[in-house]
Protein backbone atom coordinates (compact mmCIF):
# COMPACT_ATOMS: atom_id res chain seq x y z
CA UNK A 1 0.00 0.00 0.00
CA UNK A 2 2.65 2.10 0.42
CA UNK A 3 4.31 1.67 -2.70
CA UNK A 4 1.01 2.94 -4.25
CA UNK A 5 1.03 5.84 -2.52
CA UNK A 6 4.25 6.65 -3.03
CA UNK A 7 4.21 6.18 -6.96
CA UNK A 8 1.82 9.44 -7.26
CA UNK A 9 3.95 11.48 -4.87
CA UNK A 10 7.03 10.45 -6.86
CA UNK A 11 5.35 11.63 -10.09
CA UNK A 12 4.18 14.94 -8.84
CA UNK A 13 7.65 15.83 -7.61
CA UNK A 14 9.23 14.94 -11.22
CA UNK A 15 6.56 17.10 -12.80
CA UNK A 16 6.83 19.76 -10.77
CA UNK A 17 11.02 19.93 -10.70
CA UNK A 18 10.45 19.70 -14.39
CA UNK A 19 8.51 22.83 -14.95
CA UNK A 20 10.83 24.85 -13.16
CA UNK A 21 14.37 23.29 -15.55
CA UNK A 22 15.75 25.97 -17.60
CA UNK A 23 14.96 25.70 -20.90
CA UNK A 24 18.24 25.61 -23.49
CA UNK A 25 18.16 27.96 -26.30
CA UNK A 26 19.13 27.09 -29.67
CA UNK A 27 20.08 28.30 -32.80
CA UNK A 28 18.08 26.82 -36.09
CA UNK A 29 21.80 27.48 -38.02
CA UNK A 30 25.04 28.75 -38.02
CA UNK A 31 27.23 31.66 -40.13
CA UNK A 32 28.62 28.64 -41.80
CA UNK A 33 25.44 26.90 -42.66
CA UNK A 34 23.59 29.99 -43.99
CA UNK A 35 24.54 33.38 -44.30
CA UNK A 36 21.65 35.84 -43.48
CA UNK A 37 20.65 37.30 -46.76
CA UNK A 38 22.92 36.23 -49.23
CA UNK A 39 26.40 36.77 -48.31
CA UNK A 40 28.11 33.52 -49.66
CA UNK A 41 31.38 35.57 -50.12
CA UNK A 42 32.04 35.45 -46.91
CA UNK A 43 32.65 31.89 -46.53
CA UNK A 44 33.15 30.47 -49.90
CA UNK A 45 36.47 31.05 -52.51
CA UNK A 46 37.28 30.36 -55.78
CA UNK A 47 33.93 31.43 -57.07
CA UNK A 48 33.26 31.94 -60.93
CA UNK A 49 30.61 31.99 -63.41
CA UNK A 50 30.45 29.83 -66.76
CA UNK A 51 29.22 32.65 -69.39
CA UNK A 52 27.97 29.94 -71.44
CA UNK A 53 25.44 27.81 -69.27
CA UNK A 54 25.01 30.73 -67.01
CA UNK A 55 26.28 28.58 -63.92
CA UNK A 56 27.97 29.68 -61.41
CA UNK A 57 30.68 27.52 -59.57
CA UNK A 58 32.31 28.21 -55.65
CA UNK A 59 33.86 26.33 -53.14
CA UNK A 60 31.98 26.96 -49.65
CA UNK A 61 32.61 25.70 -46.06
CA UNK A 62 29.93 23.23 -44.79
CA UNK A 63 29.04 23.69 -40.88
CA UNK A 64 31.29 21.41 -39.79
CA UNK A 65 33.66 23.57 -41.38
CA UNK A 66 34.83 21.13 -44.90
CA UNK A 67 35.22 22.86 -48.48
CA UNK A 68 32.42 22.05 -50.35
CA UNK A 69 32.55 22.56 -54.23
CA UNK A 70 28.65 24.03 -55.54
CA UNK A 71 26.93 24.87 -58.84
CA UNK A 72 23.65 26.79 -59.05
CA UNK A 73 22.18 27.70 -62.38
CA UNK A 74 21.76 31.58 -62.65
CA UNK A 75 18.76 31.44 -64.19
CA UNK A 76 17.05 29.89 -61.01
CA UNK A 77 17.66 32.99 -59.03
CA UNK A 78 17.86 35.90 -61.03
CA UNK A 79 15.41 37.45 -63.69
CA UNK A 80 15.48 40.61 -66.77
CA UNK A 81 12.66 43.19 -65.11
CA UNK A 82 12.59 45.37 -68.00
CA UNK A 83 15.83 45.21 -68.67
CA UNK A 84 17.43 45.19 -65.11
CA UNK A 85 18.46 42.16 -63.38
CA UNK A 86 16.94 41.04 -59.90
CA UNK A 87 16.63 38.22 -57.62
CA UNK A 88 13.81 36.00 -58.59
CA UNK A 89 13.08 32.31 -58.06
CA UNK A 90 12.73 30.87 -61.27
CA UNK A 91 13.86 33.70 -63.11
CA UNK A 92 15.07 32.83 -66.03
CA UNK A 93 16.83 35.75 -67.39
CA UNK A 94 19.39 34.42 -69.57
CA UNK A 95 17.03 34.11 -72.91
CA UNK A 96 16.67 38.04 -73.12
CA UNK A 97 20.40 39.12 -71.77
CA UNK A 98 22.87 38.19 -74.29
CA UNK A 99 26.21 39.74 -72.97
CA UNK A 100 27.21 39.04 -69.69
CA UNK A 101 30.48 39.40 -67.70
CA UNK A 102 31.15 38.06 -64.46
CA UNK A 103 33.66 40.16 -61.72
CA UNK A 104 34.62 38.38 -59.26
CA UNK A 105 37.23 39.14 -56.57
CA UNK A 106 37.61 37.96 -53.07
CA UNK A 107 35.20 39.96 -51.87
CA UNK A 108 32.65 40.45 -54.51
CA UNK A 109 30.54 38.42 -56.95
CA UNK A 110 28.99 41.05 -59.70
CA UNK A 111 27.44 40.37 -63.47
CA UNK A 112 26.29 42.59 -65.61
CA UNK A 113 24.47 41.78 -68.00
CA UNK A 114 23.40 43.54 -71.48
CA UNK A 115 19.31 42.65 -71.43
CA UNK A 116 16.42 43.83 -73.30
CA UNK A 117 14.44 45.98 -71.72
CA UNK A 118 10.01 45.53 -72.67
CA UNK A 119 10.53 48.33 -75.45
CA UNK A 120 13.69 45.95 -77.24
CA UNK A 121 16.02 48.10 -76.27
CA UNK A 122 19.58 46.97 -74.73
CA UNK A 123 19.69 47.86 -71.45
CA UNK A 124 23.19 47.53 -69.09
CA UNK A 125 22.22 46.35 -65.36
CA UNK A 126 24.47 44.74 -63.01
CA UNK A 127 23.72 42.29 -60.00
CA UNK A 128 25.50 41.29 -56.70
CA UNK A 129 25.35 38.04 -56.49
CA UNK A 130 26.11 37.98 -52.78
CA UNK A 131 23.12 39.92 -51.84
CA UNK A 132 21.17 36.85 -54.04
CA UNK A 133 23.32 33.61 -53.18
CA UNK A 134 23.65 31.99 -49.27
CA UNK A 135 26.04 29.10 -48.73
CA UNK A 136 23.24 26.69 -47.16
CA UNK A 137 25.90 24.43 -45.53
CA UNK A 138 28.05 24.02 -47.91
CA UNK A 139 25.57 24.47 -50.95
CA UNK A 140 24.88 27.58 -53.08
CA UNK A 141 21.29 28.61 -52.50
CA UNK A 142 18.66 31.29 -53.14
CA UNK A 143 15.69 32.40 -50.98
Amino acid sequence: MKTTLLSPIVFALCVFSALGAPVEETTPTTNLERAADGGFVATCTNTSVNISNVVLTTTCRNNVGALVTSSISLNVCIANANGQLVARFNGGFSASCPGLTFIGTGTTATLIGQCHNDGGTVVTSSIDLNAVFTNNNGLLTCP
